[in-house]
């Protein structure tokens, strides 16, 4: 079920990385890499894109996401690509939750999955500081009490 989403995003994540341009992947690939899978899945890329690197990644990615089958086939099987750290997404899906007037069970139930599967692993000092600064502290704390 992850592989589609993941190829998908590691194709866009190769071109970038081709044209050496900052990243950042966010959404509910990130949210499942951090915390709990689940059905629907799908990929937000922040990109830090200069007007000259426009044309080369539309170029890069073809039409609906053309890749070069041969670099495909590469001798090279370790990939990787910049995700969003834990704390972030839990952040964001925070805000994106208060943004959908607190009414996504989808956002919540993603928030308490990465929150249960970091554990003791997250910096809640930043998560705090970054809620307050967010206007989501509330909800973080019902979070943290909830998991």
């Amino acid at each position: 079920m992850l592989a589609e989403p993941i190829a998908v995003t590691l194709l866009v994540a190769d071109a970038l990385e081709a044209l050496h341009v900052p990243y950042a992947i966010g959404g509910s690939l990130a949210g499942a890499l951090h915390g709990v899978v689940r059905a629907t899945m799908d990929a937000d890329l922040v990109a830090d894109l200069s007007l000259e690197q426009v044309e080369p990644l539309a170029r890069a990615l073809g039409d609906a996401f053309y890749a070069d089958v041969a670099s495909m086939h590469s001798e090279d099987p370790e990939r990787h690509a910049y995700v969003i750290s834990a704390e972030d997404i839990v952040l964001a899906k925070l805000d994106w939750y208060r943004m959908g007037n607190e009414v996504s069970d989808r956002q919540w139930l993603d928030v308490l999955g990465v929150l249960k599967v970091q554990g003791n692993r997250l910096d809640r000092d930043y998560m705090r500081r970054m809620a307050d600064e967010l206007g989501v502290a509330d909800l973080l704390q019902r979070a943290l009490g909830e998991r």
